[in-house]
Parts: structure tokens; sequence; C-alpha cells
């Protein structure tokens, strides 16, 4: 897919999977924009040979309430893994 802009005819060159992701994104940040009053995205790459991987954190809203919601997802995790390991 190519996609021109005015005059100076800039090329982008994206395949369909890099634009269905690019969509997707656009409408989740639109959703995000439009309906949150803060949110926090954690983002990571597939592990290389290695183990490693490339770990991306995003928020947007207030730091304090973006700290808040990662504390509460941290504890909300620990609390479904005890739930999962006592089942």
């Amino acid at each position: 897919m190519k996609c021109h802009s005015g005059d100076k005819d800039k090329k982008v060159i994206l395949d369909d999977t890099d634009f269905a992701k690019n969509t997707d994104l656009s409408k989740l940040s639109q959703f995000l924009n439009e309906n949150c009053e803060c949110y926090v995205l954690i983002t990571c790459s597939k592990p290389s040979a290695e183990g490693k991987m490339q770990v991306e954190m995003t928020y947007e809203g207030d730091a304090t309430l973006a700290s808040y919601l990662i504390e509460s997802a941290h504890s909300l995790m620990d609390e479904n893994e005890a739930l999962q390991s006592y089942s």
C-alpha cells in the first residue's frame, strides 16, 4: 500500500499487517482519548533467541493516577494468581 501526501508526494509503504495494526491503534487511541481520564498501555515484543523482550509503557493523564492503575492491576493479578493456585 502506498500513501501519498500533498504536493511533496511523500510515500509511506505499509504492508497489510502494518496497516491493520495502525488502524487498530488509531481506533484504540481515539477510544481512550474520548472515554478515559487516564490510561496505561504496556507492550512487549516477542522474545529474541536470547529470551530478551523490548518492553514499553505509555500513559496519558495524571501520573499519580497512572501509578495507582498500575499498582491496582498488579494487586489484582496477584489475587488471581493466588486463587488459581488454590483451585
